[in-house]
């Protein structure tokens, strides 16, 4: 580099030049991808205007909306029960569509508590079982020393036998 014409008769202006160089390519290369990534979003909003109409979003679907729940309010104007007492109706309506919703709720409801009773329950006898294991092995240790002292006829640590 050092012995490089252009560096030799203007050192700061070949630095400079090269410093363009090789940023006018990572600049080149930064400009593509954020024209991909431009058309990727492009694309994806494309996407998301062509699917079908299921939701309030465009136009169109709060046209048709517009259009079922009119032709319902019509039929329902015109229901016997609704035009002799409309309040009651709405009122019956409401309790019978909601007691269904109420009805699950509480079967819901009753199916925790139990799942909770049970775990609970199995926690308790996890517990009793883990007492219960670190008593036996403590009675299986003096359990052994007794089967030694019946054996050795010792009385414990030290002592004297009878014999």
């Amino acid at each position: 580099v050092m012995e490089h014409p252009a560096f030799v008769s203007d050192p700061f202006g070949a630095i400079r030049s090269h410093l363009q160089n090789s940023l006018a390519g990572q600049a080149e290369e930064q400009r593509a991808a954020s024209e991909e990534r431009r058309k990727k979003e492009e694309r994806t909003e494309k996407e998301k205007t062509d699917r079908p109409a299921t939701t309030t979003g465009t136009n169109r679907a709060k046209k048709d909306l517009v259009g079922k729940e009119t032709a319902r309010m019509g039929l329902v104007m015109e229901h016997p029960a609704f035009v002799s007492d409309p309040f009651g109706a709405i009122r019956s309506h409401l309790q019978n569509s909601l007691a269904g919703q109420a009805e699950e709720q509480r079967a819901a409801s009753e199916e925790r508590r139990k799942k909770e009773e049970r775990t609970e329950k199995e926690k308790k006898e996890a517990k009793k079982e883990k007492l219960l294991a670190a008593r036996v092995g403590t009675k299986s240790k003096w359990r052994g020393a007794v089967q030694r002292h019946a054996r050795t006829g010792s009385k414990g640590r030290g002592g004297r036998s009878r014999r």
